[in-house]
Order: C-alpha cells, then structure tokens, then sequence
C-alpha cells in the first residue's frame, strides 16, 4: 500500500513574538481521517523580509504538536511563516504564510542585570562586615 503525503494545510496560524529573538507559532492541527495519511509532524518554514522565501529556514516538529518556538531569531524583524504536515511520503501543501515581528531588543538588558548582581553581592559582604564587627 503506498501512503500518499498529507492532503491539506494546517490553518489557524498564529504568532505571538516572545522576545527579540523568539516567536511562539501555533496551528490547527489537520483532522486525523485514517492511518493512510497519518501525520508524522509539522514543517516550519521562515524568512525575514530582506531574505527571498527559497532561502527560508526549517524546523520540523513530531507528533501531534500544534505549537512550537523558533529561536535565534533577529530584533525588530519582519519574519514569514508557513506551516506544512509531513509523513514518510513527504510534506502535505504549505499553509497560508503569516507576518510576525520579533520584539525590540532591550538597550543594556545584561548591563542592568550585571549592575543588580554586583549591588546584590556588595550587600551581602556589608551585612558579613556588620555580622563580624558587632560580635
């Protein structure tokens, strides 16, 4: 018996952009019809604007996941991004492409985190000091 690939696109795709360099994308997963088409998992393909959709990048997810994180991303970025079912036959048609933007990236994010970390560790070696002195 030969299983053909996937006979329809998901739908339903959504973005939600988590940070500078992640966006959170989710779909409707296609109807489970009968073992012949099963679906082994969800293609994703993403392209920012300056780049040309034959060069996208790929991540693929298993099972019957409906969401997933694509990271390594850049700031303030318009991304594209479509979603496709796959099986051992090969990929199903691609879903409508959808427009995200990754989040501006925060000014001196580590700088601040560093300046709480120092504060944090000159405290402790002040109340240490005190702890000595008063003894």
């Amino acid at each position: 018996m030969i299983i053909p690939e996937p006979g329809r696109a998901p739908t339903r795709i959504r973005g939600k952009s988590l940070s500078a360099s992640e966006i959170e994308v989710s779909w409707k997963a296609l109807p489970w019809n009968a073992s012949k088409r099963r679906v082994l998992g969800y293609e994703l393909r993403y392209w920012s604007r300056s780049e040309k959709e034959e060069t996208a990048s790929v991540q693929r997810t298993t099972g019957n996941q409906t969401s997933t994180v694509i990271s390594g991303l850049r700031g303030s970025t318009a991304y594209y991004i479509s979603v496709r079912a796959y099986n051992t036959a090969g990929t199903g048609p691609v879903s409508t492409t959808v427009n995200m933007t990754t989040k501006k990236p925060r000014p001196n994010a580590v700088g601040s985190a560093s300046k709480v970390s120092t504060l944090s560790a000159l405290s402790t070696i002040a109340l240490s000091f005190t702890a000595r002195t008063s003894l």
